[in-house]
């Protein structure tokens, strides 16, 4: 039994050696990754803080131009009077700086006004589809007088 006991007193401590070493090892290694973790970590934040500040640096200079414009404009308001509004619509609206001379009234020979005018035939005034042409020419013939006068479109303008 004694020698048992002494059997399994070195087993036991050649287990807890083992377990010593195992554990050692173990913890060096958790150590080694957990750091290399931790430095991967610390550089993706590191990475987020830069672009970060790189955002805000934009954000703020796009205030401070927009700030610029702003204060441009309120100048720019400031300076504009009704008056001077007013001749730049006339400087763009403008037809020109002089006068057009006057007109003299000359009488004008009707006689020789109307030999070059040709007469011309005057279209009628109707909605499409509603006369039909040539498909129902009977009801043409054989209709009114007064269903077939339209006004003439000249005269439609000319009673407006």
């Amino acid at each position: 039994t004694l020698f048992r006991s002494k059997k399994a007193t070195d087993t036991y401590k050649q287990y807890v050696e083992k377990y010593s070493t195992a554990k050692s090892e173990f913890e060096d290694r958790m150590t080694e990754t957990a750091q290399k973790f931790q430095d991967i970590e610390e550089s993706h934040l590191l990475h987020v803080k830069e672009m970060i500040e790189s955002f805000t640096c934009s954000i703020t200079e796009s205030h401070q131009q927009i700030g610029k414009v702003n204060e441009e404009f309120i100048n720019d308001m400031v300076n504009t009077t009704v008056e001077g509004l007013i001749q730049k619509f006339v400087d763009t609206k403008a037809t020109g700086k002089e006068r057009p001379g006057l007109i003299e009234f000359e009488e004008c020979n009707t006689a020789s006004a109307v030999e070059g005018v040709k007469p011309r035939k005057r279209k009628t005034f109707g909605l499409p589809g509603i006369i039909k042409k040539d498909k129902d020419t009977e009801s043409v013939e054989n209709a009114d007088a007064d269903s077939l006068s339209l006004p003439a479109v000249d005269d439609e303008i000319g009673r407006a």
